[in-house]
């Protein structure tokens, strides 16, 4: 009985991962006729900066809903958590508003501040939903915000674009998707008195401070790692060719994503109970590499192939973004594999070595931008080369560590 509740509230989020994520692919021939490269490449940075900002907005203490009982207790450590949001946007917005005064940044830097506070909300009841179970209301938003960002950008169909709609787009997706956590959830308590809480707040921050210590600094180094080349590819080569390497690596990881999102918890599952039966994890996961390793390979060649496919569905004005992804095909091959096994370090508690990983897989991805420094006007091309280089080799190195520190638990094991 528990196990099918299992997989029933495994489908439930599984579908609307599934749904959410299609509404922009089964849009995205109209988009890309309607948006241009620049467009794509502002709204890549929009998010990459949100994406890392975020991190500090709460500083992973919404993780610790898991761990709290009681829907009141959890109640009161949502408020606690609406009260760092609030404290720590209104620093970053000081902060990105003062660089923009003084560095003359573009002006959709400024409506960041607003994609931050209700990215970070929408992140926060999504955590708190999930603590109490509400799957249905977590698929349900993830398909809510796919229809608004998508009938959004939309309007670009009746008119000319307006610049950075993709952009106000975002903040306005995260924004009707915080009012509708908030309206289903009856969260109304949230602003009574947050402000004199303080002693409550402190409490919850020690008790839960190895969030702070350990989680935080992990979450960062991660969303570093998945931003950097969608934050500095603009930053040399202009928001053009970040735009056409973000959409093309968008499109044509989607499918992997997928793939990889659905084999993580269930290989991660799979490993945790035969390490709990003493049975060999090694032989089961070496076997399920080899499907894993056939299937990229395949995809691969599909991908490879299928420039005609891409252009016709996409239009000829991306023909350098499939060129771009030709050129990284063994990073993203590579990239998915490496991705499906990633858990490894967490099923056999070796989050050290996890850690490491982490580190080597960001010391990769900043290595190819020391080019510029030998040769500030380096080819884009060049650098996708040795980008892919450098970070395939990274990646059969994280390969090996995977297989290490498994066959080294698999020993002590047996």
């Amino acid at each position: 009985m528990k196990d099918k509740i299992v997989f029933k509230n495994f489908f439930i989020l599984f579908s609307g991962n599934i749904l959410a994520q299609a509404i922009p692919f089964l849009v995205s021939p109209i988009l890309s006729r309607i948006y241009s490269p620049e467009d794509f490449g502002a709204v890549s940075v929009f998010l990459s900066v949100i994406g890392v900002l975020s991190v500090f907005t709460t500083f992973q203490y919404e993780n610790a809903l898991y761990l709290i009982n009681g829907l009141e207790n959890r109640k009161n450590f949502l408020q606690f958590l609406i009260f760092m949001l609030l404290i720590s946007t209104i620093a970053i917005t000081i902060f990105i508003y003062t660089i923009y005064l003084v560095k003359g940044l573009d002006s959709y830097y400024l409506i960041i501040p607003f994609g931050l506070f209700f990215y970070s909300a929408t992140r926060i009841f999504e955590v708190y939903s999930n603590s109490i179970a509400e799957y249905k209301l977590i698929s349900k938003q993830k398909l809510f915000k796919g229809l608004v960002e998508n009938s959004t950008n939309l309007f670009g169909v009746i008119r000319p674009p307006i610049a950075f709609l993709m952009c106000y787009s975002v903040v306005f997706s995260f924004f009707a998707t915080t009012i509708y956590y908030f309206n289903k959830l009856s969260v109304d308590h949230l602003f009574t008195n947050i402000f004199s809480r303080i002693k409550v707040y402190k409490f919850f921050i020690v008790k839960y401070r190895r969030f702070l210590f350990f989680t935080f600094p992990h979450v960062l180094l991660n969303s570093l790692n998945g931003q950097l080349l969608y934050l500095l590819i603009p930053y040399y080569y202009g928001n053009q060719v970040g735009g056409l390497l973000s959409f093309g690596l968008k499109y044509i990881q989607f499918p992997l994503s997928l793939i990889s999102a659905s084999l993580f918890g269930l290989i991660l599952q799979n490993t945790i109970d035969k390490i709990k039966n003493r049975q060999n994890v090694r032989r089961f996961l070496l076997n399920f590499s080899f499907g894993v390793v056939s299937i990229s390979l395949l995809y691969g060649l599909v991908v490879f192939y299928s420039r005609e496919i891409f252009l016709f569905i996409f239009g000829n004005n991306w023909i350098e973004s499939y060129n771009f992804i030709v050129i990284i095909l063994p990073f993203i091959i590579f990239n998915f594999i490496i991705s499906v096994f990633s858990f490894i370090p967490l099923a056999i508690n070796k989050q050290n070595h996890g850690l490491g990983i982490e580190i080597l897989s960001t010391i990769s991805k900043l290595i190819p931008f020391g080019l510029f420094f030998l040769d500030a006007n380096l080819n884009i091309s060049d650098f996708l080369k040795a980008f892919n280089i450098v970070n395939c080799i990274s990646m059969v190195i994280i390969g090996y560590w995977l297989y290490y520190i498994l066959r080294k638990s698999h020993e002590k094991i047996n």
